[in-house]
């Protein structure tokens, strides 16, 4: 699933005659809530060839880097939607990995924002049929829930 397809997603814009966002729009948005960040892996395995970081569904265009402690690259896989590591050889150390992590709260609340604030798009957003269950105001608070604090790693 490419970035775009889980962004529709994750706001319910899959309705292809009437999209909320161009493509434009949302990969900006996408954009704008992406980072590279070095983010240090925990073994998942007993045999230290899985390893799992704190992240999904990373960015789909960016090719992520694995090291060692010494910073010495090291051989293996990542799966993007689910953040695990694959190493091609046991390592009994510490494993960090540099990646593209979208934060897809801030998208969504982004999103919303920008759905409650426009006219022509509250107008056209529906989620499943139910827009007019919706006021701005709950779609406002549903964004500020989903929108993680910047600044300081928690």
């Amino acid at each position: 699933m490419t970035n775009l397809e889980y962004a529709r997603l994750l706001i319910n814009d899959k309705d292809q005659n009437n999209l909320i966002f161009s493509d434009t729009e949302l990969q900006e948005i996408i954009s704008l809530n992406s980072e590279v960040k070095v983010v240090e892996a925990e073994p998942k395995s007993l045999d230290k060839t899985l390893w799992q970081i704190p992240f999904r569904h990373l960015d789909e265009t960016y090719t992520e880097k694995i090291y060692n402690e010494y910073e010495e690259e090291l051989s293996g896989t990542v799966d993007k939607v689910t953040g695990e590591i694959t190493l091609d050889t046991a390592y009994d150390g510490y494993v960090f990995v540099q990646a593209k992590i979208v934060h897809w709260n801030d998208i969504q609340a982004d999103c919303f924002e920008m759905i409650a604030t426009d006219i022509r798009r509250w107008n056209s957003y529906s989620a499943g049929g139910l827009s007019e269950t919706f006021s701005k105001a709950e779609l406002l608070a549903v964004a500020r829930n989903l929108r993680s604090p910047r600044g300081a790693e928690l």
